[in-house]
């Protein structure tokens, strides 16, 4: 009754997951212990506004579901869970699921309290977020709440507590969001450009991703 197979549910496109070095390294790992195991990968690229229920998921011959970059509230993973069989996330559970996660609350705290130490108070941080601007645009700019709750909607508690941490760390330092969209060098090349043109008075730029 063992299909001796694992379903991957991938928040981005197929290609995408190829260019994302996080995505890349973690494929890479678990691929090398499922062939240990003589058990293959089922890759499924299910993006954040994909319908309810993707096929891909309701019919796959699997005996259970790893989510990478999918959180509780993502399509795919609903229809996984909805099947019986296990499902284990690579961000926290909200619902009470399986995951494997840092402390990702504390590791952006202690970040923050890190550059608070070195005496930084003015701190722009580079976000991923779909649908903005390729060239770069502030966001959250109703503060990191607006952020996090942003980041929870679309099922990224990671990020969301990545910067949540973050902020608390930084204490009374002034906090700047800026994204030119998912995890990519163009993404980063341009909003270092913005940074550098409309944010001189930073005196530090933080990363959340690669």
């Amino acid at each position: 009754g063992r299909a001796d197979a694992v379903g991957i549910v991938y928040a981005e496109q197929l290609s995408y997951a190829f260019r994302d070095p996080y995505a890349v390294t973690l494929l890479g790992a678990v691929a090398d212990v499922l062939e240990e195991n003589c058990v293959s990968i089922n890759l499924l690229p299910i993006p954040n506004d994909s319908p309810a229920d993707p096929p891909g998921v309701a019919y796959a011959v699997v005996d259970g579901f790893l989510g990478i970059c999918a959180g509780d509230t993502h399509p795919g993973v609903i229809a996984a869970r909805r099947r019986g069989v296990p499902v284990v996330l690579t961000v926290a559970s909200d619902e009470g699921g399986d995951f494997v996660t840092i402390d990702e609350l504390a590791a952006g705290r202690s970040l923050g309290a890190h550059l608070a130490e070195l005496g930084h108070r003015d701190v722009v941080v580079v976000v991923d977020l779909e649908d903005v601007d390729p060239d770069g645009e502030w966001v959250g700019t109703s503060g990191v709440e607006d952020l996090v709750h942003r980041y929870r909607q679309i099922g990224w508690v990671d990020s969301a507590e990545r910067i949540r941490g973050l902020s608390e760390g930084l204490g009374d330092a002034q906090v700047a969001f800026v994204s030119a969209g998912t995890n990519s060098v163009a993404s980063a090349v341009a909003s270092t450009r913005l940074v550098l043109s409309e944010r001189p008075t930073a005196t530090a730029v933080v990363a959340v991703s690669d």
